[in-house]
């Protein structure tokens, strides 16, 4: 839509790095409904809640928790997202809304419209593990940013929910943070979440 040029080194060009995350960081807070983002009428995303949201999108985006029973799956406490975080901005009640919340909407959106997703619940917890023709695809955490508070919490959670699932590779996806982490004899990328979205793109 911002007709911003791409292609596989974009990413390590100082200026086009720039106009993506810039491009990102609209995203995020705006959420993608294009006719909301051309006209710019805050009207647009109320009617399209009343319209569409309350009668159907809501009620398909419970996430349930990973079991490998189905029969657990249906019992379990869910977690719910909203379709666009142009909602969360808009029209959410929700006091204390942060920019890691909305980047864990984020993903579950774009993880929900290419696979099933869940979440997973043991000792520890862990965002996102999807699925898709009954095959594990991706164990991921989200995070703004990993810092010494929350490192060892977003690490472990990961690492339990990859060792239930038998997944040697991992992924935490972040605001901006990007390298690669050896655990035990797991791999686990750290992922800013404006490249993964490029990287995965339909």
């Amino acid at each position: 839509m911002k007709n911003i040029p791409q292609n596989q080194d974009s990413p390590y060009i100082t200026e086009e790095r720039a106009l993506i995350r810039q491009a990102f960081n609209e995203y995020l807070v705006r959420g993608g409904m294009p006719e909301y983002l051309i006209y710019q009428d805050e009207e647009i995303i109320r009617r399209n809640y009343e319209d569409i949201i309350t009668r159907d999108i809501f009620l398909r985006k419970i996430v349930n928790r990973f079991d490998f029973s189905v029969s657990k799956q249906l019992v379990n406490d869910k977690k719910a997202y909203i379709c666009d975080n142009a909602f969360i901005m808009n029209i959410s009640t929700r006091v204390g809304i942060d920019n890691g919340w909305l980047l864990e909407n984020l993903i579950a959106e774009r993880l929900k419209a290419e696979s099933g997703i869940f979440y997973y619940a043991g000792k520890r917890e862990c965002d996102f593990i999807t699925m898709k023709n009954r095959q594990i695809g991706l164990v991921c955490q989200v995070s703004w940013e990993l810092i010494d508070l929350n490192r060892k919490r977003e690490f472990d959670g990961l690492v339990e929910a990859m060792n239930h699932v038998g997944l040697k590779t991992g992924r935490i996806l972040t605001y901006d943070q990007e390298e690669e982490r050896k655990v035990e004899d797991k791999t686990i990328h750290i992922t800013p979440v404006w490249k993964w979205l490029l990287e995965n793109r339909s």
